[in-house]
């Protein structure tokens, strides 16, 4: 048929990781052509990349709803910076992370912490500009599961 909604209660259980993709190929499709589609999951991670709006439900009632972007916006949760640290650097990238949230930093170098979301560009370009970074550096924004859980009050790792 050519539904105009079609409703799907978590349709990618049991489904491998090729399967899901092929799903995820047909949601899109019928998304470009109109359908509007309500997904319901608790694999949030994969409806990440599908979903223009989001509506977060906690003991039956919405507590969030929005865009990633919106969620993001309201949450203000922080950003996740993790890089890969130059050897000589080791001891100064220390004190650098020690002003921010949840600082780690691993025998072989590798350097996690969380800044405020909207000073990542900022911070990264310190990084950068003080050569702290031997390579690899990634950004991780709050994702859909620390969405859920910061707008459902549940503690999340």
């Amino acid at each position: 048929g050519s539904p105009k909604l079609l409703v799907l209660d978590e349709p990618t259980t049991g489904l491998d990781p090729n399967l899901k993709k092929v799903f995820f190929n047909i949601v899109q499709k019928l998304k470009s052509e109109g359908v509007t589609i309500l997904l319901s999951s608790h694999s949030l991670f994969e409806q990440q990349t599908v979903a223009d709006r989001y509506a977060i439900l906690h003991q039956g009632r919405f507590v969030a709803l929005g865009s990633l972007d919106q969620l993001r916006e309201r949450a203000k949760l922080p950003a996740l910076i993790r890089l890969r640290a130059t050897e000589n650097t080791r001891l100064p990238l220390l004190e650098f992370i020690q002003n921010f949230t949840d600082p780690r930093i691993s025998p072989d170098n590798w350097v996690e912490f969380r800044c405020e979301d909207d000073k990542r560009n900022e911070v990264v370009q310190t990084l950068l500009a003080k050569q702290f970074v031997k390579s690899d550096i990634e950004i991780h924004a709050a994702s859909l599961d620390d969405l859920y859980c910061h707008f459902t009050g549940e503690k999340g790792s």
